[in-house]
């Protein structure tokens, strides 16, 4: 069932740390709590969800971790993580993907068939600028810290690009749009500010941050009425000069 997942989170997105990053996360759930599959059938692994639930008040006064997991640092942000990846894998379970072919999976094939089916190499930019961004997450917004691992996290409504913690502990939602974003990247991003507030328990206490190179009319008309989401115009500059011979 794992290389089934694997493949099932290689359709929906290229990053493959992400991907690597949510595989090791269930890895350390299933060893901790057994077949996932099996609580899977029992219970649509909403025992393991439960049991892994810790919230900032927990954090605030010094709860025990709760669950099976053993949590090297931060309780709530590690819990929070192996929370996400197993929400993720009864996603996947929901959906009923479960015998979907896997011939396509990199790393399945001998090397010169992957060659073969692998499309020619594209630059791509959204992926570029949410390396860029995380090597430099305090140009954005000073004070931020990236909360996610790492990896993008996942969350009812999709990926989040990255997920930081601002001075005041308040999550922040970030997401980056490569051109000009509209009413629906709005959209997109106010609904992971949600979902991270029911998963976190924050009771609203969510920010979202969009990063585009421009924004439309609409997209800053409906930004105006949410307070806790701010807009973020990125450039890029080239700079040539004559190479010396």
């Amino acid at each position: 069932m794992r290389t089934t997942f694997r493949v099932w989170l290689e359709r929906r997105t290229n990053n493959s740390k992400s991907i690597s990053s949510r595989l090791s996360n269930i890895d350390r759930v299933e060893k901790a709590y057994g077949d996932l599959d099996k609580h899977y059938e029992a219970s649509r692994l909403e025992d393991i969800i439960s049991n892994l639930q810790y919230t900032k008040d927990d954090k605030r006064i010094g709860r025990r971790n709760p669950s099976k997991l053993q949590i090297q640092g931060d309780i709530y942000d590690g819990l929070a993580t192996c929370r996400s990846a197993t929400r993720l894998y009864q996603k996947f379970r929901d959906s009923g993907d479960i015998g979907i072919d896997v011939s396509d999976a990199t790393g399945l094939l001998p090397a010169s068939e992957q060659n073969e089916k692998r499309p020619s190499q594209k630059i791509d930019l959204e992926r570029d600028m949410r390396v860029a961004l995380r090597c430099s997450i305090e140009q954005l917004e000073p004070g931020l810290v990236i909360v996610d691992g790492g990896a993008e996290r996942f969350v009812a409504s999709g990926f989040i690009d990255i997920t930081a913690r601002d001075p005041s502990g308040v999550l922040v939602a970030i997401e980056i749009k490569t051109g000009a974003a509209g009413q629906r990247a709005v959209a997109q991003v106010l609904s992971c500010m949600g979902d991270l507030a029911n998963e976190e328990g924050t009771g609203g206490r969510v920010r979202g941050i969009l990063v585009a190179a421009d924004f439309e009319t609409k997209a800053l008309a409906a930004a105006k009425m949410v307070p806790n989401l701010l807009l973020r115009r990125y450039q890029v500059n080239f700079q040539f000069a004559e190479a010396s011979l």
